[in-house]
């Protein structure tokens, strides 16, 4: 039942690239490179990229008084179809703005390997209007694996505001860089940077022009259980401050300060889980379920409770459909100051695995912990669990008439360096009855990239250990 999941978020606090650093020189002008390119069909930095941009670069010049003119140049390489769905079209999305001077050309390769150009302009565009924004868009002509594609365009808005920066995209990118210019003015301006990659930031003109570059950039891939992914993108926006002057701020700076404070604060969740079934000599389960939560688990709950109603909850929550819910029931829903308590009586058919002499039952009733939450052999981002976690299980069997024990899952500990997160089981079988306790506490909140390995690795023992099962046989 998911209010019983480990529901584990990942938060950057600290990061180091795993791409080999490759010196690069600035790519020319838009027109000038498409056939050194023309001819590769893999990016060796990437291999599995279906797409690569070469080159992207914007200027945008704010005026107080004359408004903000964004000039973009960019150029992108095709490697597979795959690409032609994202990258076989632009949008543009104009708000109070105008566009002018849109150009490209895409560039091919013929049979006898002759540089083939199809251009694109204004003509080619068309426009969706919307209640806020007006879409502009083009489909480029003549695309296949292999084109490269360049355009260019402007876009000038009477508004005084600098226009936000996209460093990072779906695919890799080799050069990027955003260039502003802006005279100054009362409200003055604030620079957000996003993601992992420290810019390079050229300064001239007293501060007033600043250009960021950004190269080798690898494609952004959102990785399971990334909160707000934006933070993680490398970008720049610009909100609005009220200060006059220029300041940079930095959110991996705050993302790692946030998370040192968390660790330092008690935000605990914790789980109590405690079943108590009958088990009969055709592996059915007759029995309740109570489950005590606290803390961010309790909180998402309730949350969860006000939204669907109590009832749709409880039917959600028990999401096994072979299940038969005798009575189902919760506990101090509206004081948020005591643990929310939730209460099963329930009926499960052939939990247990039943053969002629044997019944092979798993204990983790609700928590089975099937598969590694963690699958991806590398990370490029911290894992941050929103807070502490601490989950408790006991399972009480009781044993069928005419069977004894033949096997129980073994007693252990696994912990990670330093004691940062344990796991404990414990069973015992005392006269009819099998006692299975389970402890899973993690004793911080961040776990930087070099520690991703061992905490993979510890999972998937955690697996492995409750994939173990009790082992009942036909007593003589």
């Amino acid at each position: 039942m998911s209010i019983l999941r480990l529901y584990i978020f990942l938060v950057l606090s600290l990061y180091s690239s795993t791409l080999t650093a490759q010196t690069i020189l600035r790519p020319n002008k838009i027109g000038t490179e498409a056939s050194t390119w023309l001819k590769k069909k893999t990016y060796e930095a990437d291999s599995s990229a279906i797409a690569l941009i070469l080159f992207d670069y914007g200027k945008c010049t704010s005026d107080p008084y004359w408004g903000t003119t964004l000039t973009i140049q960019r150029r992108i390489k095709i490697f597979k179809k795959e690409a032609f769905e994202e990258w076989g079209n632009h949008t543009i999305k104009i708000a109070d703005s105008k566009l002018s001077e849109f150009s490209g050309t895409v560039y091919n390769l013929d049979e006898n390997h002759n540089i083939v150009k199809t251009h694109f302009g204004s003509k080619d565009l068309f426009s969706e209007k919307s209640k806020r924004t007006l879409e502009t868009k083009v489909f480029f002509p003549n695309l296949k694996e292999g084109s490269v594609i360049e355009y260019a365009y402007t876009i000038k808005t009477n508004s005084y505001a600098i226009f936000d920066w996209h460093f990072q995209h779906s695919i890799p990118v080799q050069w990027s860089e955003y260039e502003i210019f802006f005279p100054g003015s009362m409200f003055g301006v604030t620079a957000v940077i996003h993601g992992l990659f420290d810019l390079d930031v050229s300064i001239k003109q007293e501060g007033k022009l600043r250009k960021y570059t950004l190269t080798n950039i690898p494609a952004f891939k959102e990785e399971p259980f990334m909160p707000n992914p934006k933070l993680y993108r490398s970008s720049i926006t610009f909100p609005p401050r009220y200060k006059q002057g220029f300041s940079e701020e930095y959110t991996k700076d705050y993302l790692l300060k946030h998370g040192i404070t968390r660790d330092s604060l008690k935000m605990d969740t914790r789980i109590a889980v405690q079943s108590d079934f009958k088990i009969d000599s055709k592996g059915n389960l007759d029995g309740s379920i109570f489950i005590d939560l606290s803390g961010y688990e309790a909180t998402m709950a309730r949350e969860k409770i006000e939204e669907l109603g109590e009832d749709e909850f409880l039917k959600d929550e028990l999401e096994d459909e072979l299940w038969s819910v005798k009575s189902r029931a919760l506990e101090n829903l509206t004081n948020k100051k005591l643990s929310l308590i939730v209460r099963y009586e329930l009926f499960i058919p052939n939990n247990a695995l039943a053969t002629h002499s044997l019944l092979y039952v798993n204990p983790y009733v609700t928590i089975k912990e099937e598969d590694n939450p963690f699958k991806l052999e590398h990370r490029h981002y911290p894992v941050d669990l929103g807070s502490r976690i601490e989950r408790t299980m006991t399972t009480v069997l009781t044993i069928p008439e005419g069977f004894e024990v033949d096997e129980l899952p073994t007693s252990g500990i696994l912990e990670l360096p330093n004691k940062t997160a344990i796991f404990t089981i414990s069973t015992t079988n005392l006269g009819d009855k099998i006692f299975v306790t389970s402890r899973l506490k993690f004793n911080k909140v961040i776990y930087n990239v070099p520690e991703y390995p061992a905490l993979r690795e510890f999972f998937s023992r955690i697996v492995a250990k409750k994939s173990e099962q009790i082992v009942l046989k036909r007593s003589h």
